[in-house]
């Protein structure tokens, strides 16, 4: 039996996916959907016809399938603010591991991926912090569990997945927002100052990766956002930060790497670069002073504030970035454009 494809979907049959018609269907009042839903997909009215592809290629080419078109009158029947939140955006049921959940961006993921509808264990060195933390989530009527752990100590990641996995389920989530910074000419670095930077902020990501790379191979697949920076696309003017920079750069890399050697997993790795953001860490003095004037030095006139990076993250954790892996995504406001 034929389905129809437009003249834009010819060329390339594999961009055509349900997700898309499904909210093109609920949301674009010049977008209609055959009433035999079996025979035919929803075309733009004003779209060519005349163009056929059996429904066997139809199926091999775009992965569409029965249940998509079930989809559709679920979708028409919700408030129509509410079409474009669709499952594939939802993080229901997954479980979370975030690391420097106690203060900061990770505190505003974690909060955010429960959110989004995670179940999410909250990881950080300072037991207070993580504590406070998950009982924001709990209080808030979603699921987490706490965990004192240091991102440097292999051991210690170890057990906090198998700590998370017994209270909260398999892990099929992973952010890595744990670092710190500190600032001193290059020329005059203390060997030590350059090796804890580089240990928390590398390492310290790369052994995350690592245990929860195992456990989501265990449990057939996953995702994973490392908490990257725009100083691993930049030289910050003004900050002596070059094993800040060094190992964020790092972190991108990283995981474009992971990417490639856990795709056959099913495991995706990706990051999200942020600009300027209002932490305790840009607090430090060398920083603090600065703020002011890296907000003008922004093309959106802003720094940002750590809830910024939730979407970008809930999105690339989601079926919607199915497709996306060995991705930095810069969240900075536009501040690398000049």
């Amino acid at each position: 039996m034929p389905y129809r494809l437009s003249a834009c979907q010819r060329p390339g049959l594999a961009s055509l996916c349900g997700h898309a018609c499904r909210v093109a269907a609920g949301v674009f009042p010049d977008f209609s959907v055959a009433k035999d839903r079996a025979r035919y997909v929803g075309l733009p009215e004003a779209d060519d016809r005349d163009h056929y592809v059996d429904r066997e290629s139809f199926a091999r080419y775009t992965n569409v399938c029965s249940p998509v078109h079930d989809d559709f009158k679920s979708l028409q029947s919700l408030p129509q603010e509410d079409q474009l939140m669709t499952a594939d955006f939802s993080l229901s049921g997954g479980v979370a591991l975030v690391t420097g959940a106690g203060s900061g961006i990770g505190r505003a993921i974690a909060l955010g991926l429960a959110g989004a509808g995670a179940h999410v264990g909250c990881v950080d060195r300072v037991p207070g912090n993580v504590e406070a933390t998950a009982a924001e989530i709990l209080a808030a009527g979603s699921r987490a569990v706490p965990v004192a752990a240091d991102v440097t100590d292999p051991a210690a990641l170890s057990a906090a997945v198998a700590q998370i996995e017994s209270a909260l389920g398999p892990l099929t989530l992973g952010v890595n927002a744990a670092g710190i910074a500190s600032a001193a000419p290059a020329e005059i670095m203390p060997g030590e100052q350059w090796r804890q930077v580089i240990d928390v902020d590398l390492t310290g990501v790369f052994l995350s990766c690592q245990a929860e790379g195992r456990a989501m191979i265990r449990n057939g697949g996953g995702s994973i956002v490392n908490i990257a920076s725009m100083s691993a696309t930049i030289a910050n003017r003004g900050l002596h930060q070059a094993h800040y920079n060094s190992a964020k750069a790092g972190v991108v890399h990283l995981g474009r790497s992971l990417a490639w050697e856990w795709a056959a997993y099913g495991v995706r790795v990706n990051s999200i670069s942020p600009g300027y953001t209002y932490t305790p860490m840009t607090q430090r003095p060398e920083q603090r002073d600065a703020m002011e004037g890296y907000a003008k030095d922004t093309p959106l006139g802003r720094n940002a504030q750590p809830e910024d990076m939730v979407g970008p993250v809930v999105f690339l954790l989601s079926r919607a970035a199915s497709f996306v892996t060995g991705v930095d995504l810069l969240v900075d406001g536009g501040h690398v454009i000049w």
